[in-house]
């Protein structure tokens, strides 16, 4: 399945071809090795695209690559990927193309503070 990457370090946008985990579903695997995560969650695009990134982003410390979405008000930390989704659930090629998110993003880095440890009394 055709799907897209958002390299926030490359400052691109490609077209990638998905392996599936089964049907209905994307290998989650290699969603987090082309995100370089090991948990995500997922921001809603206006056409009904998800884009999915690093749940763990802002936990990083220093420089971090990033990018913003026209449609997003905060910058989201690493690699993206942008996927379509049926209403029953199921994973599909997105609505978006290449140039669509070209033209709805701006790339560059963030600093970003050591997280802070929580003490649980």
């Amino acid at each position: 399945m055709k799907i897209l990457k958002i390299n926030a370090k490359q400052g691109t946008v490609t077209e990638l071809e998905a392996p599936m985990q089964d049907e209905n579903c994307i290998d989650l695997d290699f969603m987090c090795d082309e995100i370089g995560c090991t948990m995500f969650t997922t921001v809603r695009l206006p056409n009904g695209d998800y884009l999915f990134v690093d749940d763990e982003g802002l936990l990083r410390s220093g420089m971090q690559p990033a990018f913003q979405m026209q449609s997003y008000p905060q910058p989201l930390v690493g690699n993206g990927l942008v996927i379509g989704g049926t209403p029953d659930g199921a994973s599909c090629e997105p609505e978006s193309s290449v140039k669509d998110i070209e033209d709805s993003i701006a790339f560059g880095w963030v600093p970003l503070e050591p997280a802070q440890e929580v003490k649980n009394n």
